[in-house]
């Protein structure tokens, strides 16, 4: 089994879990041999026992192979069913004009934290990433393009596929479009990844040509496209926090960046600009450049201690990071805390 189906398998689990507590671990010097599998691919039950978490939590599997593929992104609608792009052949893209990658939507219907009702609401797409749930349906990225899928039945399989935008660079299928979400303003909101080129224009005649690390928002309908913010190397996530700050991951250099609109960050061999770069919120010494995914927890089932939390994964060291935020002022100051799960 290749190397990348190992990381994807743990992705899988890691992504579509609830999370949990659970004794200390200790952990090797070099944290990357670690958890490199020369072996198959463990079944969902002997993966759940190599989790470590802390005390008090415990962890569910929600779903598995080969009800789902490579998971990549995952958004909820306002019944509170899961949609998830999946993945058969990341990060190889289809060359056949068939892609054979699907959005589903994963429901449980019973109660028992298990999805039991999945349903296959769009297929034949080529990697599909960013997904956000809209009326009648969901807005998506597939190579190349982002799409409108709509539902005008309500049977919940896709009726229509609207090119919203195109012209979107695919070279590097590790830094494509991701991690779409509606945003106080109303726009959809996105990240643009690490070594592609892309010259996007929406039905109004502008024109946004983004290269590499950059963040994006468009108006749903495909009328409007602009930055947000430039900079970074491979940005992959989004949380917004109880002061409607907007965060973001960059995988590549330092995690959690605070998103100031029109600020301009750093990436390799940059040089700042005449005002000076975004201001960056934290540094890290993780050693790893496959963070992804993000989210900020308000909710109050965790105890108050977990509350209020920053959650990212690290695809190298198959591990949950958590950071908490201290206000000075107006500026979000991060503390690290212990890894989250393991």
């Amino acid at each position: 089994m290749s190397l990348y189906k190992i990381f994807w398998r743990t992705c899988a689990l890691l992504l579509l879990m609830c999370s949990c507590r659970n004794t200390d671990v200790e952990v090797a010097d070099d944290q990357f041999s670690m958890h490199i599998r020369t072996a198959e691919a463990r079944s969902p039950k002997d993966e759940l026992a190599g989790f470590h978490l802390p005390e008090g939590f415990k962890i569910q599997l929600f779903v598995s192979e080969p009800n789902i593929g490579k998971p990549m992104n995952m958004a909820f609608d306002d019944q509170g069913r899961m949609w998830v792009t999946h993945s058969v052949e990341y990060p190889f893209a289809d060359s056949s004009g068939i892609g054979r990658d699907k959005i589903s939507i994963l429901e449980d219907t019973d109660g028992d934290g298990r999805a039991d009702l999945i349903v296959d609401f769009a297929d034949s797409l080529n990697i599909p990433i960013g997904l956000v749930t809209v009326p009648n349906g969901v807005i998506t990225y597939s190579i190349p393009n982002i799409y409108y899928l709509a539902d005008h039945n309500g049977d919940d399989l896709v009726d229509e596929r609207r090119i919203l935008f195109s012209g979107f660079g695919y070279a590097d299928t590790h830094g494509m479009i991701n991690n779409m979400v509606r945003s106080w303003d109303g726009w959809i909101h996105a990240d643009h990844g690490f070594a592609n080129t892309s010259k996007v224009t929406g039905t109004n005649s502008d024109t946004l040509v983004m290269v590499s690390g950059n963040t994006f928002r468009f108006k749903q309908d495909g009328s409007h496209v602009e930055f947000t913010t430039t900079g970074r190397v491979n940005p992959y996530g989004y949380a917004f926090d109880e002061y409607g700050y907007t965060y973001s991951v960059d995988c590549h250099t330092s995690p959690i960046y605070q998103l100031i609109r029109g600020a301009d960050y750093p990436h390799f061999s940059k040089q700042a600009t005449g005002i000076g770069f975004g201001p960056a919120m934290m540094r890290h010494d993780y050693g790893a450049t496959a963070l992804a995914g993000l989210e900020y927890y308000l909710a109050p089932e965790f105890p108050p201690e977990y509350q209020q939390s920053f959650y990212y994964g690290d695809v190298v060291k198959s591990r949950v990071y958590r950071s908490t935020i201290k206000m000075n002022g107006t500026t979000p100051v991060h503390h690290q805390e212990p890894d989250f799960i393991i």
